[in-house]
């Protein structure tokens, strides 16, 4: 479960941090550093759209509501989605089903905030707390970066985690700086404090090195602990 909630928010905050690139390239027209990626979103424009008597507006956030057989049937279910939120304070009928992103401080319905989670850093993990370790692997080669994250899990629950990072500069004409750049992250300062490792030559991945990593990061861990092992498939 405590892996779950993990992959979710990284997820969130790569979607979201990746959602506010496009948006910016839409808005300056500029789509060079693009030109091989698809990308999708359905969202109202604002969230006055939420409040409308315009129903039609709201394809932009259902699509499926292009189709005339259930059109009706979806706004019927929809406006009482969004009566019952109104009626309770929740964001959930912004977020879900009008795909807004909803940036607030902590709430009940919010899982974390960057504010909570600077505040939450730690420069080595407490001894004797750690029950469990999870370390999951996510892999890539020539884009995307290959990740492997570490959570230590105490037994209330709360838990620490750690990440690494294998960098590819394949499709940025092996340029680390280009990739830096692109993905609004400074690489060489984190491979200097080991968070990270930038590959060289053809700009691809080794995927032996990243395995040897890996093997030798969880032999460790078990000296101490009881690891168990995820990976993206």
């Amino acid at each position: 479960m405590q892996s779950q909630r993990l992959r979710a928010i990284l997820k969130a905050v790569f979607f979201f941090e990746c959602y506010q690139e496009y948006s910016k390239a839409i808005e300056l027209n500029d789509f060079d550093n693009y030109e091989r990626d698809l990308v999708l979103v359905w969202e109202q424009d604002s969230d006055d759209e939420i409040l409308t008597d315009d129903f039609d507006l709201w394809v932009k956030s259902n699509p499926l509501l292009e189709l005339e057989s259930i059109k009706q049937s979806r706004i019927s279910g929809l406006k009482i989605e969004r009566q019952k939120n109104i009626n309770s304070g929740s964001s959930e009928f912004v977020v879900k089903s009008m795909n807004r992103f909803v940036l607030n401080s902590a709430t009940d319905e919010s899982f974390t905030t960057a504010q909570l989670i600077e505040q939450a850093k730690v420069n080595e993990l407490p001894p004797n707390v750690i029950e469990s370790v999870y370390v999951g692997l996510d892999l890539s080669k020539t884009g995307d970066n290959t990740a492997i994250s570490t959570l230590y899990v105490q037994p209330d629950g709360h838990y620490y985690v750690d990440s690494s990072t294998f960098v590819p500069t394949y499709q940025q004409e092996h340029d680390i700086l280009k990739k830096s750049e692109h993905d609004d992250i400074d690489y060489l300062q984190a491979e200097k404090l080991g968070r990270a490792t930038i590959a060289t030559g053809n700009g691809i991945i080794d995927e032996d090195e990243v395995i040897s990593w890996l093997v030798n990061h969880i032999q460790k861990l078990q000296e101490k602990y009881t690891v168990i092992f995820l990976y993206d498939s």
